[in-house]
């Protein structure tokens, strides 16, 4: 897990990110299901970290778990 801090005025603000093996793991998703998904803007697309690595911000795939849970469209 990677952890950013960026300051935003006087505010620190902490980012998270997981890579694709951890987020299988939490939505119990296939790798093809969750690309599929992104295509159709029904899952959080990955943060670019570099040429070949991406990863997910953790408070984006947790909105996304809280919405499936309480019936509403992620967006």
């Amino acid at each position: 897990m990677r952890t950013t801090s960026l300051n935003k005025g006087d505010v620190l603000m902490r980012t998270e990110f997981i890579r694709r093996p951890e987020v299988d793991d939490l939505v119990k998703l296939s790798r093809s299901t969750i690309y599929l998904m992104i295509k159709r803007g029904e899952f959080p697309a990955p943060v670019r970290l570099g040429r070949r690595a991406v990863a997910w911000r953790v408070s984006d795939i947790e909105n996304w778990i809280a919405s499936r849970e309480s019936g509403q469209d992620w967006v």
